[in-house]
C-alpha cells in the first residue's frame, strides 16, 4: 500500500580526530638542546645593526658633558657623569613600573647569573658559509676571569689564552664605527672563506620543560626561591626630537625606556632570552600635552623639578610594545591632571576614534591619582607581564597549562586579539585595582611571586641607568670591570642558546620565526625611538567586552591543551552556544568578572549579535504518506475501503504532496567577521497525499493530510565576504518532530485525525547571500545593522516512520525508514548589533 524510500546514510563520528590530537601532542618536540648544527639552520646569516644614540641626546648631553671641568664618572664607571646620573636614577626610580605577574616570570639582572657562577662563558661558534654551514671554531671567553685575569701586553699565543684579550679581541671586531670582522665591515664576501660568527649566552633549561623546572617553584607555582632578588629594571633615556607637520617646529621628549630581560620565553613561540620594554614620556605637569622647548628638557635634566611640587614631574605618554605592536596612551588628551570637572569636560566633547576609547581615558584618570580625592598624583605606570596564549597550538598540547610566559607589557587585563604569534590571542586573566593598591598595598591577598602579585620596580636596588653604546665604547678598552659589566651592550650577541625548538619554526630557512635568542637592546629597532617604528606597528584597538567570544581561540582554556577541542569547542557551536552564551549569561554575571576583549582597527568584527526572521517555500517528499501506517490509521484507512465494498487493484498507490510554506525565526551569534552561529526555530506546513487504485472504481481513492513539522537548525556561517553584500554558505544539524494531521480519505476525516509524532536527527548544508543595506558603526542602536537574505538550505533526515508503524505492516518489511531530502528557498530580515 505504501511505497518508501529504502536508502539509510549510516551516521559516522570522527573519532579518529582526537585521536590524531592525542597522538601528535604525545611527541616530545624538545627532549634535548638543539644540536649546533641545527640551530644554524635558523638563524639569519647576517649580523644585526646597532642603533646610535639620538641628536638630540648628543646635543643636549644627556649624559653629562665629558668636556666640563666638574664631570665625573667613578661611581660607577658607566659612562654617565655622576651627578647627572643620581637625577637620571631619581628619575628612574621615580617613574618606575608597576607590574602585574600574570605569569611566574619577573624582569631579571642578568648580571646576577654570572654573579654567583664559577664561570660564565659568553660562547663564540664560528662557521664557513662558503658552501654549507660548517662549524670551524668553538670559543668560550669566560666574563667571571675578566678583572682577576686582565689582558697583558703580550701579543700572540699568550694574549689568546686570557678570556680578557679574546674579549678585546672580539670588541675590535665588532666595533660599530671599524670593525675588523669582514662580515660585519662590510656585504662583500670572499670566495674561498666566507666566515660567521655566533654570539651567545646559554641561559638555564633548554625547552618549556626545563625552564619551568628550573624557574618555578612546583609546590607554590610561584617564581623560584633562588631567583627572587634578580628583579630589576634597566632604564635608558633619551631625548626625542619632534618635527611638526604642520609648521615644521621642533620639540622634544624626554623618554625614559624601561627595559626588562626574561631568561626565557614561553608562549605561542619558544625561545631563550627576551628582552621587552616599555617608553615612559616625562614631562611637567603645567606642559602636559605641550610641545617641550630646549629650556624645558634642560629644567628636567638639572634636577630642580624632582622636587617641584608645585609643577612636579608626571607622565605624559605611555608607550606599551606589545610584541612587534605600540600602544600608546595619551594622558594629555584629555588632560588627567586637569580638575574632575574640566577633565569630563574634555571627555564629553571627544570622539572616539575606535569603540571603547573613553573607557580607557576613565581608566587613565584612575590610574593618573592615586587617592580618591585626587590631590596626590601617582607617577608609576602599571602594566601587566605575561599572557595566557590561546593560539591553535594549544591543541597540540597536553593539558596542564602551557605557553603563559610570553613576555610583553599589556596597559590593561582582557583578551588582545591576532597579537601573539601566527595569529594568537592572548589573555592577561589577572587583575589588580591599581587605585585601591596604592592606597594599601596590602589589600593584594595574593601568592607573592605568583600570578597576580604586583613587583614593584622602584624597591631599592631594582633600577640601573643604561647609558648609550658610545658612552662607554671607549672605557670597554682600558676597563676588565667595564668590559665585564657592559661589554653586551656593543656585541651582537644572542640572549641565550641561538635556536629553540618551537612551533611555526623553520617555516622560512635563516629567518626569525619565532623561534630564536633574541639581540640585546642597542640592536633593537625600538631602542632610542618612541612609539611607533621599524619593527613595532602602531596598535590602536577596538575594546570590547569579554562577556561573549567574539572568536573560536577566545573559548580555549590554557589549562586544557587539546582538551580545547571538547567543551570550550563545544560553547561555540549551536545548540551548545544558546546554553553557554545566552541562557547562562545571568549565571555568568554572578560568576565572575569579565575582562575586555581588545580588537585590532582593521580586524574588528562589526556585528556580535542577532535576530533573523522569515518565511519560505519548501518542497514535501511524498514519502512522508507513510507516516499514517501507524496502528489506528491504517485500519481505519483499511476500513474505509472495505465500506466502500472493494478492493486493493494494487499494493502500491500513487503518492502526491504539494509545496510547503514555512516561518521561521532565530538567533544569530557571530564569531569574528566571517563565522557565524546560527539556532533558528522552523515550522514546515505542507500537505502530502496517496491516491490508491480499486476494483471496480473508476476514481482513485484519495488519502490526504497535513504535515506538521517543528524543526530545530544549528548552523554554521561562513560570509565569503564581510562588507555590505556577503555570500555565504552554511552548513550544521538539527533534530526534527513531525507529524500529520487531519488525515482523510475522499475528504472525510478519520476518527483518529492526527498521526504520532516523530523525531529525527537532521544533516543540512545550503548557501545564500546577505545585503545590508544599513551597516551601523558605534555602539547601542548607532551600531544596528539590518538586512535582508535568501538561500537555499537542503535538509536531510531519515524519514522514520518504522517508529510508529503497525507491527504487521512493519514485519511484513512493506513499511522501511529511508532517508528523505527537503529543499528550502526563503527570504528572511536580518537585525544585529
Amino acid at each position: 500500500m505504501t511505497r518508501l524510500l529504502k536508502t539509510a546514510v549510516p551516521a559516522r563520528t570522527c573519532w579518529w580526530l582526537l585521536a590524531f590530537f592525542l597522538t601528535v601532542t604525545c611527541v616530545d618536540l624538545a627532549a634535548q638542546q638543539m644540536p649546533k648544527e641545527d640551530y644554524i639552520r635558523y638563524v639569519p646569516l647576517e649580523y644585526p645593526r646597532i642603533v646610535r644614540q639620538t641628536d638630540a641626546s648628543r646635543r643636549f648631553q644627556l649624559l653629562g658633558d665629558p668636556s666640563a671641568p666638574g664631570y665625573r664618572d667613578v661611581d660607577p664607571v658607566d659612562g654617565i657623569d655622576d651627578a647627572r646620573g643620581r637625577v637620571l636614577q631619581a628619575l628612574g626610580e621615580r617613574f618606575a613600573p608597576y607590574l602585574v605577574q600574570n605569569t611566574t616570570s619577573v624582569p631579571m639582572d642578568h648580571r646576577r647569573f654570572m654573579d654567583r657562577a664559577q664561570t660564565w662563558p659568553l660562547y663564540v661558534d664560528t662557521w664557513d658559509l662558503t658552501r654549507q654551514p660548517e662549524l670551524v671554531g668553538e670559543d668560550r671567553i669566560d666574563l667571571v676571569r675578566l678583572e682577576r685575569d686582565p689582558c697583558p701586553n703580550a701579543q700572540g699565543a699568550a694574549a689568546s689564552a686570557v678570556d680578557d684579550c679574546r674579549l678585546l679581541a672580539l670588541l675590535d671586531e665588532f666595533d660599530p664605527d671599524d670593525p675588523s670582522h669582514a662580515r660585519a665591515g662590510t656585504d662583500a664576501r670572499a670566495p674561498e672563506r666566507d666566515l660567521f660568527k655566533v654570539l651567545y649566552f646559554n641561559f638555564p633549561g633548554h625547552d618549556d620543560s626545563s625552564w619551568n623546572e628550573e624557574y618555578t617553584n612546583a609546590h607554590s607555582n610561584t617564581l623560584a626561591e633562588r631567583y627572587r632578588d634578580f628583579v630589576k629594571t634597566f632604564v635608558h633615556p633619551f631625548i626625542h626630537e619632534v618635527t611638526s607637520n604642520v609648521d615644521g617646529s621642533v620639540s622634544y621628549e624626554l623618554v625614559l625606556q624601561y627595559w626588562f630581560f626574561y631568561p626565557t620565553n614561553d608562549g605561542g613561540n619558544n625561545h631563550e632570552g627576551d628582552w621587552e620594554h616599555l617608553g615612559v614620556v616625562v614631562t611637567p605637569m603645567s606642559r602636559v600635552g605641550q610641545p617641550l622647548a630646549a629650556e624645558d628638557i634642560l629644567g628636567m635634566l638639572d634636577g630642580s623639578a624632582l622636587g617641584d611640587s608645585a609643577d612636579p614631574l608626571v607622565i605624559g605618554r605611555l608607550d606599551y610594545y606589545i610584541h612587534n605592536h605600540v600602544m600608546q596612551l595619551d594622558l594629555s588628551q584629555p588632560n588627567v591632571y586637569l580638575p574632575r570637572a574640566e577633565w569630563e569636560a574634555q571627555v564629553a566633547a571627544a570622539t572616539e576614534q575606535v569603540s571603547g576609547e573613553k573607557w580607557m581615558w576613565r581608566q587613565l584618570r584612575r590610574r593618573a591619582w592615586v587617592d580618591e580625592a585626587e590631590t596626590v598624583v601617582n607617577t608609576h605606570p602599571f602594566g601587566y607581564i605575561g599572557a595566557d596564549n590561546k593560539g591553535t597550538d594549544q591543541l597540540l598540547a597536553m593539558p596542564g597549562g602551557k605557553n603563559r610566559d610570553s613576555h610583553a607589557t599589556y596597559p590593561f587585563a582582557g583578551l588582545y586579539k591576532d597579537i601573539g604569534p601566527a595569529g594568537a590571542s592572548e589573555q592577561v586573566t589577572s587583575w589588580v585595582d591599581f587605585r585601591a593598591y596604592l592606597n594599601d598595598p596590602d589589600v593584594l591577598k595574593k601568592q607573592p611571586y605568583g600570578r597576580g602579585w604586583i613587583q614593584r620596580l622602584d624597591e631599592a636596588g631594582r633600577v640601573e641607568i643604561v647609558p648609550d653604546w658610545e658612552r662607554i665604547q671607549s672605557l670597554l678598552r682600558t676597563d676588565p670591570a667595564v668590559r665585564k659589566r657592559w661589554s653586551w651592550l656593543l656585541l651582537p650577541l644572542r640572549w641565550g642558546y641561538p635556536a629553540t625548538p618551537s612551533p611555526f619554526a623553520g617555516v622560512v630557512a635563516h629567518a626569525e620565526t619565532g623561534n630564536l635568542a633574541v639581540v640585546g637592546p642597542s640592536y633593537s629597532s625600538g631602542w632610542n625611538k618612541a612609539g611607533a617604528s621599524g619593527g613595532f606597528t602602531p596598535f590602536a584597538p577596538h575594546r570590547f567586552s569579554g562577556f561573549f567570544a567574539l572568536g573560536w581561540q577566545d573559548t580555549f582554556v590554557n589549562d586544557w591543551g587539546f582538551l580545547n577541542a571538547t567543551l570550550p569547542t563545544l560553547t561555540i557551536l549551536p545548540p551548545f552556544d544558546i546554553v553557554f552564551r545566552v541562557l547562562l549569561a545571568p549565571v555568568r554575571v554572578v560568576a565572575g568578572r569579565h575582562e575586555s576583549t581588545f580588537f585590532h582597527t582593521e580586524r574588528i568584527p562589526f556585528r556580535f549579535i542577532g535576530l533573523v526572521g522569515g518565511i519560505g517555500d519548501e518542497s514535501i517528499p511524498s514519502e512522508f504518506t507513510a507516516l499514517y501506517a501507524n496502528t489506528e490509521q491504517l485500519l481505519q484507512i483499511l476500513q474505509r475501503i472495505e465500506e466502500a465494498d472493494s478492493t486493493l487493484t494494487s499494493p502500491l498507490g500513487e503518492e502526491f504532496s504539494r509545496e510547503g510554506r514555512s516561518v521561521f525565526g532565530g538567533i544569530s551569534l557571530f564569531v569574528g567577521k566571517s563565522f557565524v552561529s546560527e539556532n533558528l526555530v522552523k515550522h514546515v506546513t505542507g500537505v502530502v497525499g496517496e491516491r490508491i487504485a480499486l476494483a471496480g472504481q473508476t476514481e482513485p481513492f484519495v488519502t490526504e493530510a497535513d504535515l506538521d513539522l517543528w524543526e530545530y537548525a544549528g548552523s554554521l556561517r561562513y560570509s565569503l565576504a564581510t562588507d555590505r553584500m556577503q555570500p555565504f554558505g552554511r552548513a550544521g544539524w538539527g533534530w526534527s518532530w513531525y507529524r500529520l494531521r487531519n488525515v482523510s480519505t475522499q475528504g472525510e476525516p478519520l476518527p483518529t485525525p492526527d498521526s504520532p509524532w516523530v523525531n529525527n536527527f537532521t544533516w543540512h548544508f545550503g548557501f545564500g547571500l546577505e545585503f545590508l543595506p544599513i551597516k551601523g558603526t558605534g555602539r547601542g542602536f548607532g551600531g544596528l545593522d539590518a538586512g535582508v537574505r535568501g538561500e537555499m538550505v537542503w535538509y536531510r533526515h531519515r524519514l522514520g516512520a518504522d517508529q510508529i508503524a503497525d507491527p504487521i505492516i512493519l514485519a511484513a518489511g512493506q513499511v522501511e525508514s529511508g532517508s528523505v531530502t527537503r529543499r528550502q528557498l526563503s527570504l528572511a530580515i536580518t537585525l544585529s548589533f
